[in-house]
């Protein structure tokens, strides 16, 4: 298909002195004005693992924090089931053992 190419002309480099089947046209790259601006992908890469690992020990902080809530919320919940357990232990054995 044929697109008009006029717009991104200032992305373009002729082919010449291309080797090889890509030298009848043009090769469309970044424009010399944007080249090296950007970081490489390995940089953002590295950028976004420090990132996540800055966010995760925060997470993880805030994780613990949670879990030994939750955790002394379940052992008092626990001990409260131990209670009735043994309340209606004694219960049982009273009724079964009177006279």
């Amino acid at each position: 298909p044929h697109y008009d190419t006029f717009t991104f002309s200032k992305h373009f480099q002729g082919a010449e002195g291309c080797e090889g089947p890509e030298n009848e046209g043009i090769i469309m790259r970044l424009g010399k004005q944007q080249q090296g601006l950007e970081d490489t992908y390995l940089q953002r890469a590295e950028q976004l693992h420090v990132l996540l690992g800055e966010t995760e020990g925060k997470n993880l902080s805030g994780i613990v924090e949670q879990l030994r809530s939750r955790t002394s919320e379940l052992e008092d919940e626990l001990n409260m089931v131990r209670k009735i357990n043994k309340d209606l232990f004694d219960f049982s054995a009273n009724i079964i053992t009177k006279p």
